[in-house]
Formats: structure tokens, C-alpha cells, sequence
């Protein structure tokens, strides 16, 4: 089966099969991993090719973007409730005394998800010298099962683009959790992302 879901409810141990040969015989959850991770290792090098980029001017560039699970592994498939985390690393070829960092989550049409900037957070912006920078995001963004992307950009406070990717790391989110009672209940996606909400149920007095 490839459904998931039902893999985990009904099966306590799993055979693994490639090309009709049984490759792997174990517990459920560690046998839907080893699926999951099937030919992840090309998909998630996301080393970016500069002659993608909408937007370069040279002055700093992206070097690599990828989405991490919550062992900080590189991944491009996520059980239902992980959290997704981001880590950009870049080059600077200049001196840049103030300059942001943005990322958006797309839906496969393009519609933006989720965005975030340092500075919504941070409250300031970055000042950086020649040379090359790692800077991870971590989020608690929980997304609704399916296919969503990056959109990336180095810019100027003003607004002026310095690095811009429109499309990257493309991943999915399944509809089954870690943990069986959390899995995605409804045969079709609701929206995109869960309601961070606190649901109180009181009797009403008559």
C-alpha cells in the first residue's frame, strides 16, 4: 500500500519493496522513514543554479536553501504537525551595512502560505562583510497535507532586491503524524494551514 495512513493504523511491522525485492523488514514507523527518504538525497541538494535567479545584482547571492526536519535533517517529505525549519546559506561579496532576509511558503499556484522576515522578528536588520553566512529559521508553521515551495530574497530595507528566487525546495506534507491520533482526519485538505487556536467547551445554563 502507499496509503500511509492505513499502513500505520493496521500494521505493527512493514516490509520495505523495490522492484518486487523485499529491501527492508521492520517496525512501522521505521520502515514509512526509509520510504519517505526514498531518492531524498537528489532532491534536497539544493545547491541553486545563479542563472535561476529572477533577481541578481551581484552584490550578495544565495548559496544553498533547504527545509529541515526536527533533527535539523534535510528533507523533502514531513509527517502531518512537523515543524519545518529553514536554513539559507549565502555569499557576500560586498560590504552591506543594513539588509533583510525574507522567505515565503507557496502553494503550488504560486498563492503565498506564510511569510516571514528578520525583521518582523528581530526588529532590525542584518550588517554584514565579505563572505559567506548560514542562517537557520526555525518555525512553527503547521501546514495542512500537500505540496507547497519557497520563495527566497535578499533585499534592501528600502525594498531594493539584491537576490530573489521565486521557486525552491519544493515538499510535501503527508497526512499522517508521529503519533496515529494526531494524523489528518478529512479526505481533502481544508486550507493550507491549522488554526493556532485553544478550543473551551462550556454548558450553557438554562
Amino acid at each position: 500500500s502507499h496509503i500511509m495512513t492505513s499502513v500505520k493504523a493496521l500494521c505493527n511491522r512493514c516490509y520495505l519493496l523495490e522492484d518486487g525485492t523485499i529491501t527492508s523488514e521492520g517496525a512501522t514507523l521505521d520502515i514509512i522513514e526509509k520510504y519517505l527518504k526514498r531518492g531524498q538525497a537528489s532532491e534536497v541538494a539544493n545547491k541553486l543554479d545563479h542563472s535561476k535567479f529572477e533577481y541578481d545584482t551581484g552584490e550578495a547571492r544565495f548559496i544553498s536553501i533547504d527545509i529541515l526536519d526536527k533533527k535539523d535533517q534535510s528533507k523533502s517529505r514531513f509527517l502531518y504537525r512537523d515543524p519545518i525549519n529553514i536554513h539559507i546559506q549565502f555569499e557576500v561579496y560586498e560590504i552591506i551595512d543594513r539588509f533583510l532576509v525574507s522567505v515565503h511558503i507557496c502553494a503550488p499556484d504560486g498563492t503565498p502560505i506564510a511569510y516571514g522576515c528578520n525583521i518582523d522578528t528581530q526588529g532590525k536588520s542584518f550588517s554584514v562583510k565579505h563572505g559567506q553566512y548560514s542562517l537557520r529559521i526555525k518555525t512553527d508553521e503547521k501546514l495542512h497535507p500537500g505540496t507547497y515551495f519557497l520563495k527566497a530574497a535578499l533585499f534592501y530595507p528600502t525594498g531594493r532586491p539584491i537576490c530573489l528566487i521565486e521557486r525552491t525546495c519544493e515538499f510535501t506534507v503527508e497526512k499522517f503524524a508521529e503519533d496515529n491520533d494526531h494524523s489528518y482526519k478529512w479526505p481533502r485538505s481544508q486550507a493550507y494551514k491549522m488554526l493556532n487556536a485553544e478550543w473551551k467547551l462550556d454548558e450553557r445554563k438554562t
